[in-house]
């Protein structure tokens, strides 16, 4: 296919590109020349007409660029709410402009409430739990959802959605990767599950999927991990109460967890990266398949 691709030159598109070059037609969309090699056309997600320019003649866009974390700190709320609304509706009108079959469109798991907001309501969170964003971020990728869905109600644009968790590098520390267990996705897997929804058959006009690493805390009952959350892990991965009980990883930080159950079954996507001892000690997961944790039960 021939494939426009936004966000080339951050963390997950540096990776995605490549991939996507070995199997498809590669264009970038940026304000800068990625530097990766293939072609590249200049433009600004604000700017419509550059976007709908770009748009023709692709067969598929691939849209990863938005403002978030440290870049949203330095240009203030109302540029990042620019950007990753109009952005996205940006790309949107130019794809449908274009007679373009299908946008892979990055969300986020804040479009619905991950960090400060009230709990989910149960465990784990699928792409159905009703809740909504906690931050402005999270609003506005909520609602490149919601244009998303549209666009293929409206207009039959295939829509394809991935709500990523906090997406960290191959080189993340041991300590931090006990959130693995929580909302942690390598960028290797967030990248191939890119590629994995361009791919995906033409017949699915539209789905979201969450994108995280596969937690096995999705089959242990909730209520057990919040009552023994040592006890617990333990039972999962031998030797890692001594690595809590030193201090090196933090078990109280985790709250809540998701199933990627809907990507992995519809879009034949599996992690490669998920929590382990740094020994590459064996995972022995919970044998039995509890019913879904509710807050209100």
């Amino acid at each position: 296919m021939r494939v426009l691709l936004t966000g080339g030159g951050g963390l997950v598109g540096s990776r995605l590109a490549p991939m996507l070059a070995e199997r498809h037609d590669v264009t970038h969309f940026e304000i800068a020349d990625p530097g990766d090699g293939l072609p590249w056309i200049e433009g600004d997600l604000l700017g419509n007409g550059a976007v709908a320019a770009a748009c023709e003649g692709m067969e598929a866009v691939v849209h990863l660029a938005a403002v978030h974390g440290r870049r949203w700190r330095e240009v203030g709320d109302h540029a990042m709410f620019q950007t990753n609304v109009m952005g996205t509706h940006n790309i949107l009108q130019g794809a449908v402009g274009a007679g373009v079959r299908r946008v892979v469109f990055t969300s986020s798991i804040s479009a619905t409430g991950h960090g400060n907001g009230p709990p989910a309501p149960s465990l784990p969170i699928d792409e159905e739990t009703p809740r909504g964003p906690s931050d402005l971020y999270g609003l506005s990728k909520q609602l490149g959802e919601q244009m998303c869905r549209f666009a293929t109600a409206r207009y039959g644009l295939s829509t394809m959605v991935l709500r990523p968790g906090y997406i960290c590098a191959e080189d993340v520390p041991f300590e931090r990767t006990i959130d693995f267990l929580f909302h942690m996705v390598e960028v290797g897997d967030v990248a191939r599950a890119h590629l994995l929804a361009l791919e995906a058959p033409e017949e699915l006009s539209h789905g979201t999927f969450i994108v995280t690493a596969d937690s096995p805390l999705a089959r242990v009952e909730p209520l057990q991990f919040f009552a023994d959350r040592a006890g617990t892990l333990e039972g999962l991965f031998p030797g890692i109460a001594r690595h809590i009980e030193d201090g090196t990883l933090d078990a109280s930080r985790g709250k809540e967890w998701y199933t990627i159950e809907r990507a992995r079954r519809v879009l034949g996507w599996e992690p490669k990266r998920g929590f382990e001892l740094p020994y590459g000690s064996g995972i022995r997961r919970a044998r039995h398949r509890y019913a879904p944790y509710r807050r209100d039960a």
